[in-house]
């Protein structure tokens, strides 16, 4: 996977909420270059949820750092039972696998059907956050 240039694909994070379930939508880049700033708007458009989705569908782009910013999230938000899920597809979800984050988060290929996993208790993960 070739990094595309930050400049040109910066990146935004949108949120919505449905039916106690926040949906962030994350597109452009996330990388060492910004994943601070990255991880300031994620606090900044946090509310109380009892599910989380990251929708990746639209990310060009996310290099290690971006993946811890998406772990600490979910350790910071969890509770007795898994909470976030992630929508991903192509080449980035192939690096979910590759780095085993499929054992860690419920994959999605669409914002949807994360949703609707999170409404019928779906997505228990053989791995819990603390052992990754």
């Amino acid at each position: 996977m070739t990094k595309p240039n930050a400049d040109q694909n910066p990146f935004t994070i949108t949120n919505e909420r449905q039916d106690g379930i926040q949906i962030f939508r994350l597109t452009g880049t996330i990388g060492y270059g910004n994943v601070q700033q990255a991880k300031t708007v994620l606090r900044e458009q946090q509310i109380k949820a009892r599910y989380y989705v990251f929708d990746l569908l639209e990310l060009a782009w996310i290099d290690s750092t971006g993946l811890g910013m998406l772990i600490s999230f979910a350790k910071e938000v969890r509770t007795d039972r898994p909470n976030v899920a992630i929508a991903v597809g192509g080449e980035l979800r192939e690096l979910f696998e590759m780095a085993k984050l499929d054992m860690v988060f419920p994959l999605y290929s669409a914002a949807a059907e994360a949703v609707n996993g999170a409404n019928t208790d779906e997505g228990d993960r053989p791995l819990p956050l603390d052992k990754y």
